[in-house]
């Protein structure tokens, strides 16, 4: 049953049922692994693994979107306004200029920026064979892919609209969650959706790692200390500098981050902005 009907300017936030999902929202320290812009009634805008895209807000509920859930989150402006029919025009223009963006093994991308971003390493040991690789495909893809959260943030912050940057919406330290790793993960399905992501990518693969024991050739490269230097080099290829790192850290629960890096903007910073409005769930899966 549908509680609310979104309109332009909302910010959809959502969660899929795949195992792939699940891990990006335990990483990004959400209930959602994915974030999308309403831009007209019934349209939305999405940063997918085809790329940029518009979706029709109907097609959500199909079987194949494998779709949780979603929530609506209507948008303000600085003045505590829901978005005038200049300014959803505004960002509208703005979010097609991305239109055909890569996001190439969007989740893979995902998950190795969100792993960085929040300085999360697992202790499973297959998950920390997928976060090598995801660290490596970020580092080798970092000036071409647009994550779902970035896409939708950037949209906002480019806006042409008077004041500059009044529809972006503000990013606020929220720290760790202490979500507890899911406990509820398929790991056959995991390894399957895994696999998935591979074939166009000989360097992957090639590799073995699909096996859930770490090898003795393998420690080196998945022990915490060389899994904590891929994030650093990831978090640096993505523009956040050791100054930037140390500014983050002085900030306490609630501050609010001055001109956040994009690319660093989480589903979890979409949803903690006080510049929205929650309208509650649009759509369960049955």
């Amino acid at each position: 049953m549908k509680a609310v009907e979104p309109k332009s300017g909302d910010i959809l936030l959502m969660m899929s049922t795949d195992e792939l999902s699940k891990l990006i929202a335990w990483f990004g320290d959400s209930a959602y692994s994915h974030s999308a812009l309403m831009v007209s009634e019934g349209l939305l805008m999405e940063s997918i693994a085809q790329g940029i895209t518009e979706t029709k807000l109907e097609d959500l509920m199909r079987p194949d979107f494998n779709i949780k859930y979603v929530d609506v989150f209507r948008s303000l402006d600085r003045n505590g306004d829901i978005f005038s029919a200049s300014q959803q025009l505004a960002m509208r223009n703005s979010a097609r200029l991305f239109i055909g963006v890569s996001f190439e093994f969007g989740k893979l991308v995902q998950i190795g920026v969100l792993a960085a971003v929040r300085q999360k390493i697992p202790a499973n040991a297959l998950v920390r064979k997928l976060l090598r690789l995801a660290f490596d495909h970020v580092l080798a893809n970092s000036d071409k892919a647009m994550t779902c959260s970035q896409f939708v943030y950037t949209s906002l912050l480019r806006a042409e609209v008077a004041p500059s940057a009044s529809i972006t919406p503000r990013i606020i330290y929220s720290g760790p969650s202490g979500l507890p790793f899911p406990d509820d993960i398929d790991w056959q399905k995991l390894i399957k959706e895994i696999k998935a992501l591979l074939p166009e990518h000989e360097k992957l693969k090639n590799t073995n790692w699909l096996n859930e024991e770490i090898k003795d050739d393998e420690i080196s490269l998945l022990s915490d200390a060389a899994l904590q230097q891929k994030a650093a080099e990831v978090r640096l290829a993505l523009g956040l500098s050791a100054i930037d790192e140390m500014q983050i850290a002085t900030h306490t629960v609630g501050d609010i981050i001055d001109n956040p890096n994009p690319k660093l903007v989480t589903p979890g910073d979409i949803y903690a902005t006080p510049d929205h409005i929650a309208q509650g769930r649009w759509f369960t899966m049955q």
